[in-house]
């Protein structure tokens, strides 16, 4: 079981790192330029084949100019966050409808 937890990581934090990289149109040469990597251990961790990815992701971070956590979040931490705000808001907003239904509304 944990080695499967650890493979998702490993793929979830190679997945981030490629679209991080891309999306600041760096190759994986600048890239293992600005993190002070090689270009292998970059394309190494991308494709999860570095298995000692996690004592690199700090560095990673550091080249794309994100905090490290970004890189082992599921999607983007800001559509994240508003997913979540949302199912609350929606929850709460179910409740009070719950709730004025069951104060106003009879029941027959």
């Amino acid at each position: 079981m944990e080695n499967i937890i650890f493979e998702n990581t490993c793929k979830l934090a190679g997945k981030n790192v490629k679209r991080y990289r891309l999306e600041r149109g760096f190759s994986q040469a600048k890239l293992a330029e600005k993190s002070g990597l090689s270009n292998n251990c970059i394309c190494s961790i991308e494709n999860c084949k570095d298995k000692t990815f996690l004592s690199s992701l700090g560095k990673v971070a550091y080249g794309l100019g994100i905090p490290s956590y970004y890189l082992l979040m599921p999607e983007e931490p800001e559509k994240a966050i508003v997913k979540i705000a949302t199912k609350d808001i929606l929850r709460q907003f179910q409740e009070c409808i719950e709730e004025i239904e069951s104060r106003y509304l009879t029941k027959e």
